[in-house]
């Protein structure tokens, strides 16, 4: 399993910033995370608030929910 994190420095025009909600036209910071040991089956449902791999009973975590929040308002 790899687990890759990327960090990339982007300038968006104006032009650019209007196709993401939220986004100016400055210099911004974008990152990549790349995992290859993510079954596909689950991996479009990672981000979901209550999603877990954990049997029934055992603890739930949302800590991929909880990243990627804090990641979107930072």
């Amino acid at each position: 399993m790899t687990l890759g994190i990327t960090f990339y420095a982007i300038t968006l025009d104006e032009k650019s910033a209007a196709t993401y909600e939220d986004l100016t036209s400055k210099d911004h910071v974008k990152e990549r995370v790349q995992n290859t040991g993510i079954d596909l089956k689950i991996k479009n449902r990672i981000f979901g608030l209550y999603f877990t791999t954990k049997d029934i009973g055992e603890r739930i975590g949302r800590r991929f929910a909880t990243v990627f929040g804090l990641v979107q308002k930072s």
